[in-house]
């Protein structure tokens, strides 16, 4: 079952994630690069540890002043191009929920 991105493999009990890398004409820019971060639904937080360092990226093109449709400077670039290329490893990325044990 999958919902959002979010994939539920029954019969293993696990989560995991279906992500898509951005193709060879992905133009590097603040307004695309948010885009690529929104795609990503976090509802139980699992790749928490990975869109935090999109989301410190992103406000780092917000504090240098970067217009929505300017290409990334050199460094930004090369950041993000290095977060792209870890995209992928999300669908390794598996986790299951803790039992709930309930008392009375």
């Amino acid at each position: 079952m999958k919902t959002l991105r979010v994939l539920w493999l029954a019969k293993e009990d696990v989560f995991t994630y279906r992500v898509n890398p951005p193709d060879e004409k992905f133009q590097k820019t603040k307004q695309n690069f948010l885009r690529k971060i929104a795609m990503l639904f976090d509802p139980m937080g699992f790749p928490a540890p990975y869109v935090i360092r999109a989301k410190i990226l992103l406000q780092e093109m917000w504090t240098s002043g970067l217009d929505w449709d300017d290409p990334l400077d050199q460094s930004q670039a090369r950041q993000a191009k290095k977060w792209f290329e870890e995209f992928t490893v999300l669908s390794e990325v598996s986790s299951s929920l803790p039992a709930l044990e309930l008392r009375c």
